[in-house]
């Protein structure tokens, strides 16, 4: 069996030739038979296996070349992003250099501020005709007595608020500043803390939506009403996650901080009647954890 396997079936015959014997001749026989069976069966096996990892290749070949292919276009789309966010930058940065544009945002603030003053005096005054009306149906037995049990609750809070985002640089206080570019004066009725645009934007206590509207200058606005007479205003929301009307409790999210002329941030007052008051007066000692602005 050796002889057969080291030199092949030239030998076959020999094998069988120099048998001692008929029956030895026979087993001989036999047993190249079953050799030259299982020599078949080898190839064919083998044969099947070199034909399943072609097969095998090729498919790893085409898997190979897809992702490459998908690799190849999420680069190139990576790269086209990038690109169009540079120019977008670069476009900002110029606009934001030029003085023009910065004058003509401070007449639009100017103009939105006075806007703001109106919406809200429009609020205090469609709330007082409501509470009279509603002391006018409690008196007439029509309606239960409204119960004092919100009274004081955001006065006893002064000093005390969350802020309205939960990291973020504070880059422009309450009252009179100067511009950085133009060196003039104008009044800032909140305060503005940038923040990476799509920053969370908080509830700083419980109360009702009462205005979604958008002005120039401050962009997507939003206004809560804390009841006693105290509403605080959130602007340059690039997104809203609310709806007028809707009661929301302290830390609440409300939307996403957006941008302005001077860059990311979100712009924040506190109002007591018509009377605009400092939000850091209001919020807690600050605890907004520095982070890049992009």
């Amino acid at each position: 069996m050796q002889s057969a396997y080291k030199y092949g079936r030239t030998y076959d015959l020999e094998l069988l030739l120099t048998s001692r014997s008929v029956n030895q001749a026979l087993i001989r026989s036999q047993y190249l038979q079953r050799f030259s069976n299982q020599r078949k069966e080898d190839v064919t096996k083998l044969e099947t296996k070199r034909e399943s990892i072609e097969d095998e290749n090729l498919i790893l070949h085409a898997q190979l070349s897809r992702e490459r292919t998908l690799i190849a276009e999420k680069t190139h789309e990576e790269q086209r992003l990038r690109s169009k966010m540079d120019s977008r930058k670069k476009l900002l940065a110029d606009i934001r250099r030029n003085k023009t544009n910065y004058q003509r945002e401070i007449g639009r603030k100017r103009s939105a501020a006075r806007d703001l003053e109106e919406i809200i005096a429009k609020l205090i005054e469609e709330e007082r005709i409501r509470e009279e009306r509603e002391s006018e149906l409690a008196r007439e037995g029509k309606i239960p007595a409204p119960t004092e049990t919100h009274v004081g609750v955001f006065e006893r809070k002064r000093g005390k608020l969350p802020w309205p985002v939960p990291y973020g640089k504070l880059v422009g206080r309450f009252g009179n500043q100067q511009h950085p570019v133009l060196k003039t004066v104008t009044q800032n009725t909140g305060i503005d803390i940038a923040v990476p645009v799509g920053t969370d934007v908080l509830a700083i206590a419980n109360g009702q939506v009462s205005t979604i509207s958008w002005l120039p200058s401050f962009g997507n606005l939003l206004i809560l009403n804390h009841l006693d007479g105290y509403r605080t205003v959130y602007a340059h929301l690039s997104e809203i996650e609310v709806q007028e009307g809707q009661s929301l409790a302290e830390g609440s999210r409300i939307g996403k901080s957006g941008e302005s002329l001077s860059g990311p941030m979100v712009h924040f007052e506190v109002w007591r009647y018509r009377e605009k008051q400092d939000p850091e007066l209001w919020l807690g000692p600050r605890r907004l954890t520095q982070r890049k602005i992009d």
